[in-house]
This record gives C-alpha cells, structure tokens and sequence, in this order.
C-alpha cells in the first residue's frame, strides 16, 4: 500500500493503530463510471485530499462535502458517556477533537454543507437526502426513482 499512496493511486489514506487504510482513485473512477454516488467517512484532512484531487478534471470526481456535528459539546459528551464504551482519557480527546472538526464544518470552504445531529436520524436523513438527491446530484436522479 505504500508503494501506492507513494505513486498516487490513493485519493486519501490513514494510519490507525498501525492499521493502513484509505481510498483508491481507482475505486471512486469505477464508482462513478457506473453513476453511482459514494458515501465516506474521512477526517478533515481525508476531506482535504479528495477535493484537491477532484480538482484534476481529468478525474471528473463530483465531490461534495457535509459535516456531521453534535448540537453541543455538552449533548456530545453526555452521549459519550451514556455509551460507557471510552475512557476518560478517551472521552476528552473527542471532545478536544469535535470541537476541531465543529469549527472546521463552520469555517473550511472545502464543507459545503454541514447537518446537526440531533438525538436521531430522523431529523438528519431527510436533509442528508435532500442535499443529494435535490441539489448535488439531482442530475443522477431525475429519471430514475433511486433512492439514496
């Protein structure tokens, strides 16, 4: 995977945990070669990575980016604790870090939407489907009846 990422076949790529991961051009070109929409989960610099690559228009990558953020640090951390799966350690880390990410959504002009997720899907869905459906990708589907 080294070699890869080193000759520029990954769009975006991580370690965790000493764990590699990342997402292929090759694999978002096929994607969208067959019409269809990807849906990723990347950090802020995943989101960096990809939108420079979709400035090659050679790529022809359609890239859109939403944030997904609490509707406050306190509602934030009181989910985290009702989990009872982090640390203490852990549980301040996320919270350092959503507030990174919250003023990233808030500032970046690379994000060009950003929904608060309140305490279900439920409010979030529809505007997640909306975005995609109605307004970034509303060409793909116009004559079909896809859903998201």
């Amino acid at each position: 995977m080294q070699q890869d990422i080193a000759s520029g076949a990954f769009v975006e790529h991580v370690s965790i945990h000493g764990n590699m991961y990342g997402t292929s051009l090759r694999a978002l070109e096929d994607v969208n070669r067959e019409g269809k929409i990807v849906l990723m989960d990347v950090d802020m610099h995943g989101v960096r990575s990809i939108k420079k690559a979709a400035e090659d228009p050679a790529l022809d990558l359609r890239v859109k980016c939403l944030g997904i953020i609490p509707p406050s640090l306190e509602e934030l951390e009181k989910r985290l604790r009702g989990r009872g799966t982090e640390s203490e350690d852990q549980v301040q880390m996320r919270l350092k870090q959503a507030v990174v990410e919250a003023e990233f959504c808030k500032e970046d002009a690379l994000v060009d939407a950003t929904i608060v997720n309140y305490d279900s899907w439920s409010h979030a869905y529809p505007i997640l489907r909306r975005l995609v459906t109605a307004q970034w990708f509303a060409s793909r589907f116009s004559s079909t009846n896809q859903d998201v």
